[in-house]
């Protein structure tokens, strides 16, 4: 798996320096980076906590669509390792709205991995409802 301690220390230093760059995806992808540790601890609330803060951070409508939609996926993750479906759901669908948006700006191309993981966690959130009639 890694050496995950290691992992949370870069990750933590790395935040130190991306603050000091100052720009807001800098202070978001350090947030994330530190949600990514949590999320393969299992710390489900941490993990929670860092991705929402990033999400803040980054703010509502500034460029860089796969990062903020990225950040959503793993978001929703952590809301489903914590048994918080409805969460989950919410952020995959805010995920979903960000390509949507993105997509009349952008090549539909660069996102397509993003997608299909923000399809693969709504899939995941539903369950076996997702395939009911």
């Amino acid at each position: 798996m890694g050496d995950v301690s290691n992992a949370a220390a870069c990750a933590a230093k790395a935040l130190e320096l991306r603050r000091a760059v100052g720009t807001r995806y800098a202070i978001a992808t350090g947030l994330a980076d530190i949600g990514e540790v949590d999320l393969c601890q299992g710390s489900w609330s941490r993990a929670i906590e860092h991705f929402r803060d990033a999400v803040r951070v980054s703010g509502a409508k500034e460029g860089r669509s796969r990062a903020r939609a990225s950040t959503r996926y793993v978001l929703g993750r952590a809301y489903l390792g914590a048994g918080q479906r409805a969460q989950a759901l919410r952020s995959f669908r805010e995920g979903m709205q960000v390509m949507r948006e993105a997509q009349n700006v952008t090549h539909p191309g660069v996102h397509r991995q993003t997608l299909s993981r923000l399809l693969s966690g709504l899939e995941e959130a539903y369950g076996d409802r997702c395939f009911s009639p």
